[in-house]
Parts: C-alpha cells; sequence; structure tokens
C-alpha cells in the first residue's frame, strides 16, 4: 500500500509543480532547480506506475483508496506546514540574519516525520 500512497503524493506534487513551472520566470534559479525537481518527481511517478498497474486486480479496493487518501491528506497537510513554517520564519530574513539562520528556522519548524515520508516517495528505490 505504501506504493498506492507515494503514487497519489508523486501525482499531486508533480501536478503543483507543473502548474508553477508553467507559469514562472523560465531564466530565474528557482526554475531551473524546479524543473530538475521535475523531472525527478516525474521518473518516480512513472516507477510508481509501472510497480502498480500489473498489481491492481490483485489488491483490496477499499486499501487502495485508503492509501490514496492517505497521500493527498499527507500531502496537503505538508503544504498547509510549508506556508506556516514561511510565515513563522520570514522575519528572520526581515531582521537581516543570515539564509542559515532561516534555514534553520525552517528546519525547527517543519513535521519531520511528515517530510521524511514524502521524500521516500520522490526515491522509491525501495521498490522491487
Amino acid at each position: 500500500m505504501k506504493a498506492a500512497y507515494c503514487l497519489r503524493v508523486m501525482q499531486t506534487q508533480t501536478e503543483k509543480l507543473g502548474t508553477m513551472l508553467r507559469s514562472g520566470n523560465p531564466d530565474s534559479p528557482f526554475h531551473t532547480g524546479a524543473a530538475r525537481l521535475y523531472q525527478t518527481q516525474l521518473g518516480a511517478l512513472e516507477r510508481l506506475q509501472r510497480h502498480l498497474l500489473p498489481r491492481l486486480e490483485s489488491l483490496a479496493p477499499k486499501l487502495l483508496a485508503a492509501a490514496s487518501e492517505r497521500g493527498l491528506n499527507d500531502t496537503e497537510r505538508a503544504a498547509a506546514n510549508n506556508e506556516r513554517c514561511m510565515a513563522q520564519c520570514e522575519p528572520v530574513l526581515a531582521q537581516g540574519r543570515t539564509p542559515l539562520e532561516w534555514a534553520t528556522c525552517i528546519d525547527r519548524c517543519s513535521d519531520r516525520t511528515l517530510a521524511a515520508r514524502l521524500s521516500a516517495c520522490r526515491t522509491p528505490n525501495w521498490l522491487p
């Protein structure tokens, strides 16, 4: 069921990132990094799809739906957490502190358990 969870996570994150890339400035440094992340996410998404597709008939539909729903909920929770942390840590930059101090603030604010679960979906080396 981890693959079904991750499939939903990667579908949601890839869709959001693709939308951001299409609306952003292709010459910005952010765009270059985001484009690389997008390609990584597409690769993970394709790998998850190739893994799940031949197994779908043998998996319980209710369990698949529950895993997919949890993936969607976790993705939404992570987005809300990111917004909260950005708002909480923005004054650090406004006070003239270093980017490292800002990154430390973000790290302390983040839900590490959730972030680790979502990160495992971007690198599905746990698949057979």
